[in-house]
């Protein structure tokens, strides 16, 4: 199951998510309800992480959510993705797809 962005906020988060990671990346989202676009785009990364060498295909659900959790996170937070959802189509952001 994918974690909720409001589930990665705080210090305190079960899966070790920097504080700062959820408002920096619904923040790069400009239309008419950030948080539920952001979640749709968090939602799309995750199931494509799911299928990458970054998540132990063999692992128990909790732990493969984990792994793609923080890969995710990982990548979303390099400075090169500063403000850029890899999902957002133009708006000045890098486009990787769509709905």
């Amino acid at each position: 199951m994918i974690p909720l962005l409001q589930d990665l906020q705080g210090e305190d988060n079960e899966y070790g998510v920097s504080p700062e990671f959820v408002p920096r990346f619904v923040g790069v989202h400009l239309g008419p309800d950030p948080w539920h676009e952001a979640q749709d785009h968090w939602e799309l990364i995750m199931k494509r992480v799911y299928r990458t060498d970054a998540v132990d295909q063999n692992a128990p659900m909790g732990e493969a959510t984990r792994q793609a959790v923080l890969a995710s996170v990982t990548l979303l937070m390099q400075p090169s993705w500063k403000d850029r959802c890899p999902i957002c189509p133009g708006r000045g952001r890098l486009s990787g797809g769509g709905r």
